[in-house]
């Protein structure tokens, strides 16, 4: 028998988090984890009710969908990490538990926004299919995730770069080393550590080009939370690693990753403009995949949207879709012209962009 849940206090997110670790671990992803979800209930408090759907057959714990309601009115159910641009996931036993968990949320006739969900999830096809009226459900365009995969080691690993890569990572080296002595930390941090770290790659990502854009940590108290709340309860596991990279006593570049399942996955990173022309952030890069590889790990999850610039290394990819699903009521029709006008907007945009290029690369003008 099957009975849901719907949790909106933090306290009782925490309550419940030895059974959901105990659930999410064979998955071995740090987004999963209650650590997670709980932090993000945290940062929300007082900006957006959280509405967790905790799905239990008979008594056990065998389903989590971690939702949140959007402020904007009608009301809609959104992932709860939305905010992060992390992936989105529907936490599963088995089939037939994800199969309900589904039926459930969709059956609140709400419409629901899951901004990254795995193409390969179980979760796609029956919300894809649970909503049956023309034009309910729209998926965006996939997008790519990249990941490391360290088979083999460090030794193998770097050997699958381009000779010009490795040229190119010299090249910066020698060029970042003209500042002063070049150094590398790896920290796990206690939890009472972990503040001042945080605080220290605060500074150095506001030095950079999110500094100037309002995009920093620094400028955004919500995400300050988040990663306080969630870097504290993963210390305490281990989970945590920040890494930096120093020319004498100044830091230039600094990373932040949850560890699970044997891999590190990338949260935070930034770098200091001041030394863009010796591309510090992406030898740090390169000094985090020697640690993990020495740590034994055996890959590292990027998270975000696929960059170039991480394809300097040998990568693996997986997809991602939005999946936006709007019911044949009030809130449902408002939200599906809502969406639609602002699809418009950005293909438009998206048409246009590549004309603006081209005008300003002609020449003569």
């Amino acid at each position: 028998m099957y009975t849901l849940e719907e949790i909106s206090a933090p306290d009782r997110l925490a309550a419940l988090a030895p059974e959901w670790a105990s659930l999410a671990a064979p998955a071995g992803n740090p987004l999963l984890h209650p650590d997670w979800s709980i932090a993000c209930a945290r940062a929300w408090e007082g900006r957006s009710p959280v509405v967790v759907q905790a799905l239990r057959r008979d008594g056990e714990l065998v389903g989590v969908a971690p939702l949140r309601l959007s402020p904007v009115r009608p009301a809609r159910l959104v992932s709860l990490f939305d905010r992060t641009a992390e992936p989105s996931y529907v936490l599963h036993r088995d089939q037939a538990s994800v199969e309900e968990l589904c039926r459930r949320v969709l059956a609140t006739r709400l419409p629901l926004r899951l901004p990254r969900l795995e193409v390969d999830s179980p979760a796609l096809p029956l919300l894809r299919d649970g909503v049956r009226a023309p034009g309910s459900v729209v998926l965006d365009e996939p997008r790519r995730t990249n990941r490391a995969v360290y088979d083999g080691g460090w030794e193998a690993f770097e050997a699958a770069l381009s000779s010009s890569s490795r040229s190119w990572l010299r090249r910066k080296r020698r060029k970042l080393e003209q500042a002063g002595a070049v150094g590398f930390e790896a920290l796990s941090p206690e939890p009472g550590e972990v503040a001042s770290l945080l605080e220290r790659l605060a500074l150095v990502e506001a030095a950079s080009w999110k500094g100037r854009e309002g995009t920093a940590i620094s400028q955004d108290p919500w995400l300050q939370r988040l990663l306080t709340t969630y870097a504290e309860a993963a210390a305490g596991r281990g989970a945590i690693r920040f890494f930096f990279l120093t020319v004498g006593e100044d830091t230039v570049a600094a990373q932040l990753y949850a560890v699970d399942g044997g891999h590190l996955w990338q949260l935070k990173i930034g770098y200091v403009d001041a030394h863009a022309a010796a591309s510090p952030g992406i030898l740090l890069q390169h000094e985090v995949h020697r640690h993990a590889c020495e740590e034994g790990l055996t890959g590292l999850e990027y998270l975000g949207r696929a960059e170039s610039w991480q394809e300097r290394w040998p990568i693996v990819f997986r997809e991602h879709v939005r999946v936006s699903t709007y019911p044949f009521t009030p809130s449902g029709l408002v939200h599906r012209a809502r969406d639609a006008a602002l699809r418009a907007q950005a293909h438009r945009q998206e048409r246009a962009e590549p004309r603006a290029q081209e005008r300003a690369a002609a020449p003569g003008d």
